[in-house]
């Protein structure tokens, strides 16, 4: 199976794989702001996750970036991966937040 893409449309939603299987998740993020996604809840053990990059989503100045992870589904299961779009320093309730489940069969 080819590597599927998520975005933040798919918020919220469940994602059915196979051991082996890997998906991309990519979210935009505002740097400018000082805001970054923040990996809560990586689905380890089921999954095993990589940040792969961090990309311009365009070529003018103060336009958000585009943040990469890489999961691979390590053995079955299900877990959720849950992410907050924040900035570091501040406490209170994040800007974004993703949620995705994934339930891994063998």
């Amino acid at each position: 199976m080819p590597t599927q893409l998520i975005t933040e449309s798919e918020n919220g939603h469940e994602l059915s794989l196979q051991v082996h299987d890997t998906f991309q998740l990519q979210l935009p993020e505002s740097r400018m702001g000082g805001y970054r996604w923040q990996l809560l809840q990586t689905g380890e053990p089921v999954l095993k996750s990589a940040e792969i990059n961090t990309k311009a989503a365009g070529s003018l100045p103060g336009q958000s970036n585009i943040r990469t992870w890489q999961f691979t589904v390590e053995q079955p299961g299900s877990v959720q991966i849950h992410l907050q779009h924040r900035r570091p320093w501040e406490r209170d309730k994040p800007a974004r937040e993703f949620v995705l489940t994934v339930k891994a069969a063998a």
